[in-house]
């Protein structure tokens, strides 16, 4: 390396200016590394240094060709260092036998903890470095615990921020999905039977649709008797908790008989007895669509006939009825029945 260094000096010797440079950014800091190579301080090192400094460091490094360039700032760099050590009287850049060997501190990598499960793949980042190797298990479908274990590639060269070059076993998770989390259909209003009514639930997971006996099971409770029903849907499985979804069961429909108009601007309204009810609501309007509406309450399933007065003449009448039934304090209606009409002519 000395005897290149001094034939490239030699060569450069031949091209210095007058202000003791060589013309342009890297050749003067190739001189400045030769020089300090071949241990030549003084006053022409000093100069051309200060030529650098003056002529082509700017804030953002060295230039070359009046602009700033990234080679230029790496032999600038390079340069520098030389004079430096050959200023404090140490070895040449190139030979750094008196440069006490330290391992470079590589920071450890760290995982998300805990994911949720999807249905779907799942994988975790670990930051990439080309100080160390990933292995073990980094993308996984089904619930449970996963290790990734991380390896420095230079254990003598490189340690962790710990002072350690141990193996890290990094460990991650997908969790049971919770049942409250999940996406539920509806459950539309029963009608009561005399029988359990079991109405069905869709249960999706984002896109995918669970499977009742695989992934949770479902129970009913009050769901034979008009009032307030509940489903309990458990998570099974990959899923966990549990979700409570409520209906309403409510009275049979009440058939409606006749309507029928009756002298003083009356209409007789008849129906067929309903066991299930404790009551009925008759409504009445000019109106097909029963805009407007007024409304009488009949008490007592046994009730099958009702007089309503007060009408208008030649006016016609449109008629419908429907069952009720008093749960703990609330009613629970049925479904309208049909309507029918007639015209007040008496």
């Amino acid at each position: 390396a000395v005897a290149i260094a001094a034939i490239y000096i030699s060569f450069l010797a031949q091209k210095r200016n007058v202000n003791g440079s060589y013309g342009n950014s890297c050749a003067d800091a190739y001189g400045v590394i030769v020089q300090g190579t071949l241990k030549q301080s003084g006053t022409k090192l000093n100069t051309l240094v200060e030529v650098m400094l003056s002529d082509y460091l700017v804030e953002t490094g060295f230039t070359y060709n009046g602009k700033f360039n990234g080679m230029a700032t790496y032999q600038g760099l390079l340069a520098m260092d030389a004079y430096q050590r050959l200023s404090a009287g140490k070895n040449a850049v190139f030979d750094l036998t008196d440069v006490e060997k330290q391992a470079i501190s590589v920071k450890k990598p760290t995982l998300s903890a805990s994911y949720t499960y999807t249905a779907g793949k799942q994988t975790v980042k670990v930051p990439e470095s080309g100080f160390y190797t990933v292995s073990g298990t980094t993308s996984a479908t089904k619930v449970g615990s996963y290790t990734v274990t991380v390896s420095l590639n230079d254990k003598t060269n490189t340690v962790w921020t710990d002072g350690s070059a141990k193996d890290l076993k990094l460990t991650w998770s997908i969790a049971k999905k919770s049942m409250s989390k999940l996406t539920y259909s509806s459950v539309s209003t029963q009608t009561y039977t005399g029988k359990s009514l079991k109405p069905s639930v869709t249960v999706k997971n984002g896109s995918k649709k669970l499977t009742a006996g695989t992934d949770y099971t479902i129970t009913y409770s009050g769901n034979k008797s008009i009032g307030t029903a509940k489903i309990t849907i458990t998570g099974k499985g990959n899923y966990t908790g549990t979700k409570t979804i409520k209906f309403k069961i409510v009275p049979k429909r009440v058939t409606l008989s006749s309507v029928k108009n009756a002298k003083g601007k009356k209409l007789t309204v008849k129906w067929k007895k309903n066991t299930t009810v404790t009551g009925y609501q008759i409504q009445y309007s000019t109106s097909k669509s029963f805009k407007s509406s007024k409304t009488v309450t009949v008490s007592g399933y046994k009730n099958t006939s009702k007089t309503v007065s007060k009408l208008t003449k030649k006016k016609w009448y449109y008629v419908r009825i429907r069952g009720y039934k008093t749960v703990s304090g609330t009613k629970y209606y049925s479904s309208w029945s049909s309507a029918k009409a007639d015209k007040i002519r008496k």
